[in-house]
């Protein structure tokens, strides 16, 4: 919630607004991301943010503005962005990963298999199902099949997993990516 800065701020989540109110009811949606960007994390602000690119909400440069608009050690937080995100998921999973300096290729497509989330290192791939697309589908058995008869590992998170266990996810994923099993290519079987 925004409020003018001359409310009493009685709620954590309700942020000051320093400039003119708006003549309508509702913010416009730059100034919303703005202040997401602002009071947010950084990780919370890139989904929001390229969740708005990717909807077709704002435009790349819009992104690119209000990313260069924010202080310095935000700014320096939001380098990760990328506009080819196709959802919060993903920019979650992506953005830890490339926290911990790992080698990953967002949306690779792979030949037999077809497009894929994540590429990490030379043959983990990692998928991100969202709630709308939280159980295995026919198609999601044979791309996995397909990708495992090509030599690569696939492994799918859920929106639960990537959410509500993240903590867990993360430890299991740490422990897939220190076997270092990801920077041998894929060996076909």
């Amino acid at each position: 919630v925004i409020v003018d800065r001359g409310t009493k701020r009685s709620h954590p989540n309700w942020h000051p607004h320093y400039g003119p109110l708006p003549a309508e009811a509702v913010f416009p949606l730059t100034d919303c991301l703005a202040q997401v960007i602002r009071h947010h994390s950084a990780e919370d602000a890139l989904m929001v943010l390229e969740s708005a690119v990717n909807l077709g909400l704002i435009s790349l440069t819009d992104a690119r503005v209000l990313i260069a608009g924010t202080s310095g050690r935000k700014q320096h937080a939001l380098r990760f962005f990328d506009p080819g995100a196709e959802s919060g998921s993903e920019t979650r999973l992506r953005l830890w990963l490339q926290q911990h300096q790992v080698q990953v290729k967002p949306q690779i497509d792979i030949p037999g298999v077809g497009r894929v989330d994540f590429l990490v290192g030379k043959s983990l791939l990692l998928e991100c199902d969202s709630r709308t697309h939280h159980q295995y589908r026919d198609e999601d058995y044979r791309r996995d099949m397909a990708a495992r008869a090509l030599g690569y590992t696939p492994v799918r998170l859920s929106y639960r997993q990537l959410f509500d266990d993240w903590t867990d996810t993360q430890e299991y994923l740490l422990r897939l990516l220190r076997t270092r099993r990801h920077h041998r290519p894929p060996r076909p079987y």
